[in-house]
Order: C-alpha cells, then sequence, then structure tokens
C-alpha cells in the first residue's frame, strides 16, 4: 500500500495520481475520495456535508502539476475526479 501520509500533498490528489498513472484508470469517485478520509484522516467522520467539503478543498487549495477534472464515467454510471 502507498504511504500518503509523508509530505503536504493532500490525500485525495496522491490516491488520484496512483490510480490513475500508475494503475493507469480513469479517476476515482466522490464518494470513495470522502470514505478514504476516514482511513487517512484521524478523527474524520463523514456526514452530509463531506463531499461539499472535500469539493472546496479541490477548488480552493494549491495548484499542483495536473488539473482535477470531474467527469461522467459511463462504464461504472457515476462521476469520478479525474487528472488531466
Amino acid at each position: 500500500m502507498m504511504d500518503i501520509r509523508g509530505d503536504e500533498t493532500p490525500y485525495w490528489y496522491k490516491l488520484l495520481d496512483y490510480w490513475i498513472n500508475h494503475e493507469d484508470n480513469s479517476g476515482l469517485t466522490l464518494p470513495f475520495l470522502v470514505g478514504a478520509q476516514s482511513r487517512f484522516l484521524p478523527g474524520f467522520y463523514a456526514d452530509d456535508s463531506s463531499i461539499r467539503k472535500l469539493l472546496n478543498t479541490i477548488a480552493n487549495g494549491p495548484e499542483f502539476k495536473d488539473c482535477v477534472s470531474l467527469k461522467y464515467c459511463g462504464t461504472i454510471e457515476a462521476y469520478v475526479l479525474g487528472l488531466e
């Protein structure tokens, strides 16, 4: 399993980068990324505002080498975050 605690890069960016660039997939769903917070951020509990808070963090956070995109994945019939 990858270690995502070593630097200041947010967990969600590391997960997206790994899933897209190392596992050759298109992206991760918002519910998956919200659920992952409880695994990597001690004391986090998801609530009704968790997706909104995640999107705000992404939109207002630092810039990275890749832009985060939101797109519809027909294979799983859900919206996924990707990197462009």
